[in-house]
């Protein structure tokens, strides 16, 4: 019995950590739909470094995938509603207080602007979205 649970549990883990190879894929194409076009001509190479930035998702992605998995392998839900609340505040701190972005910017129309941003809000939602469904899918394949 004992070695039966080990047998399942091993692999599962060893599923769940194969199906990181469909992830990026996925995040690109749902990422790709929604183009990152600056606000003007001028500071293209600066909307492309503050655009293009997922520091450490990678590797948030893989720990999460394996939390999903040990807590539907151990019928510990609450963990993972619990991890979605943290996730979810997380997010919401670092957008409402280190990423807050201006409404306006001087040399730009404010039209412009706030079509680069909405854009740009879309694109971390829409890959924000995704990889969590996915990481759940994976963790619950696993």
């Amino acid at each position: 019995m004992l070695l039966s649970k080990v047998v399942a549990f091993l692999v599962g883990l060893f599923v769940t950590v194969i199906l990181e190879c469909f992830v990026g894929p996925l995040l690109k194409r749902a990422g790709d739909k929604i183009k990152l076009i600056p606000p003007s001509p001028t500071s293209e190479e600066q909307w492309r470094q503050l655009t293009s930035g997922n520091e450490g998702g990678k590797y948030i992605g893989r720990l999460e995938r394996l939390i999903f998995f040990a807590a539907f392998f151990a019928q510990a839900y609450a963990i993972i509603g619990g991890w979605l609340v943290f996730k979810v505040a997380s997010k919401w701190e670092a957008w409402s207080n280190v990423v807050s972005v201006p409404s306006r910017i001087e040399g730009i129309k404010d039209l412009d602007f706030l079509v680069a941003r909405r854009r740009w809000a879309s694109h971390v939602l829409v890959t924000f979205q995704v990889g969590t469904a996915y990481n759940i899918v994976a963790g619950l394949v696993g």
